[in-house]
């Protein structure tokens, strides 16, 4: 089942901002942040960039899922949001207890 995509923006930690396609139900998710990019402004894509994101467990099933977090600012990725939705193919979702943090990695230097 398609959940749709939305164009968003990924505020990396040097360089500037890149836009990228984003589920819609995550962009949705206030915990990451997401945010529509200006008008005018095209996808670029992550390039040679490894985005930032959070590893995740399901306690019920051990199913484990990760989510890119596009803000350092935001609840998800600073601790103040301790579990994030993933959804399925088929639709169905896993509630995702954050069980680490990883950040960005670039090829390109500051």
């Amino acid at each position: 089942m398609a959940v749709g995509f939305k164009y968003g923006v990924y505020i990396p930690d040097h360089g500037t901002n890149r836009v990228v396609r984003v589920e819609a139900d995550r962009f949705a998710a206030g915990d990451f942040a997401w945010t529509a990019p200006a008008a005018g402004e095209v996808a670029t894509g992550y390039g040679s960039l490894r985005p930032r994101h959070v590893l995740g467990r399901e306690a019920s099933t051990g199913k484990r899922g990760r989510a890119i977090v596009p803000d350092v600012g935001s609840d998800i990725w600073n601790g103040t949001a301790t579990s994030f939705i993933l959804k399925d193919d088929d639709g169905v979702t896993h509630t995702m207890a954050i069980t680490g943090y990883v950040g960005e990695a670039s090829s390109i230097t500051p």
